[in-house]
């Protein structure tokens, strides 16, 4: 953008400098039809510029929304350039810095010698050596055109829409087999901390059990699952990808058997989201599970590919209750009742609630843990 600013008055300043060092015109003289005479040039370049970044702002969709700023403002610098290159180059090259008799240090001088010495090596031997072998330069065009377009299928330069921002921020998600009690996650969790608060880099750390953070936003309640949030340091000595490495061992080395997901926080707003994400639906209707399971497995075999986590959760463990409708008529017992009986043993049932100087208490009625894995409690609930 530096180089586009100064372009115009760059050419119009060559042209008024010819018109009074070779040409030896007064200085007024040599500013007014050094200006005139490079003025049709100076135009052209611009409009070239114009027309390249003008049309940008009519572009649709997300990148429109990205570039459409970019676009009216490079095409409004470049018109000013161009005005400013018109009116208040030429004048005060005129009426000043040719009039000037101030010199430039000495290194300054070293490099416009240097320069010109550059420009005419150039002008008088490189350039007529490369007319007289025109199909040779073309050769090396072509080939240099074609090796620049071969830079991107090859792998050699990159490409991404939004680069990421490292904010010293990273989520360790926590997934322990559907079913496991809420207070061996908790366990678990805190004695993860316990390892990370260990590594210098470690400013701070949240860690949250029974939820996670979801990367489309809210959190996500389930009894087998934990999220510790990690903040480095700002003077940290190793960068955030070092310690996404380290610590998704450390969590598989403390935490055996319990899936640890390592993501860094490196979107434009933070958050957990993964740097890729692939979303699976059924345009049909029916259930994309089956088919987002085989995407999972395709990205974890995936070279390069780490800390490759699903959405999609297991169906937790349950248990069917039935009903003897006919006992339930002679016992004079409705299902509305059973139901409810057998779900507060196992689940909670809120009985009552009472003030307190703090606020509103309830008190739930629950079977305690201990009692809540065999079948057989469940039928001896009474109603």
């Amino acid at each position: 953008m530096i180089g586009i600013l100064v372009d115009d008055s760059t050419v119009v300043l060559e042209n008024i400098e010819r018109h009074y060092t070779l040409l030896k015109k007064p200085p007024e003289i040599a500013a007014i039809e050094g200006r005139e005479e490079i003025g049709a040039a100076a135009i052209v370049i611009t409009l070239v510029d114009v027309v390249v970044f003008f049309p940008i702002a009519f572009i649709g969709g997300q990148v429109g929304r990205q570039l459409v700023e970019f676009a009216i403002v490079v095409v409004i610098s470049t018109l000013t350039s161009l005005f400013v290159s018109f009116t208040v180059t030429p004048t005060l090259a005129g009426l000043w810095a040719l009039k000037a008799h101030w010199k430039p240090p000495a290194p300054v001088e070293w490099f416009g010698q240097g320069f010109d010495a550059l420009r005419d090596w150039y002008a008088h031997r490189v350039l007529p050596w490369a007319l007289r072998h025109g199909k040779f330069v073309a050769v090396i065009c072509l080939l240099s055109f074609i090796g620049s377009i071969a830079l991107v299928p090859l792998g050699y330069v990159g490409e991404e829409f939004i680069p990421g921002t490292d904010r010293g921020q990273i989520y360790i998600q926590l997934t322990y087999p559907i079913g496991s009690p809420l207070e061996k996650v908790k366990a678990g969790a805190f004695k993860l901390e316990r390892e990370v608060d260990k590594q210098p880099d470690v400013a701070a750390e949240a860690t949250t059990a029974g939820a996670y953070a979801a990367s489309f936003g809210g959190f996500v309640a389930q009894s087998n699952v934990a999220q510790l949030t990690i903040f480095l340091k700002d003077d940290r000595k190793q960068p955030t990808e070092y310690w996404v490495r380290t610590l998704a061992q450390l969590a598989r080395k403390t935490l055996p058997g319990v899936t640890a997901v390592v993501v860094p926080a490196t979107g434009q707003v933070a958050g957990n989201k993964q740097p890729i994400d692939f979303i699976v639906s059924d345009t049909t209707g029916g259930d994309p599970t089956a088919a987002a399971e085989k995407v999972l497995a395709l990205m974890r075999s995936t070279p390069g590919a780490t800390s490759v986590s699903g959405s999609g959760t297991d169906l937790a463990p349950q248990v069917s209750v039935s009903f003897d409708r006919q006992k339930m008529q002679a016992l004079n017992v409705s299902l509305q009742t059973a139901a409810t009986a057998a779900s507060a043993a196992f689940g909670g049932n809120v009985a009552t609630q009472f003030e307190t100087p703090a606020g509103l208490e309830q008190v739930q009625v629950i079977y305690p843990l201990e009692d809540q894995h065999a079948l057989s409690m469940l039928a001896a609930v009474p109603i």
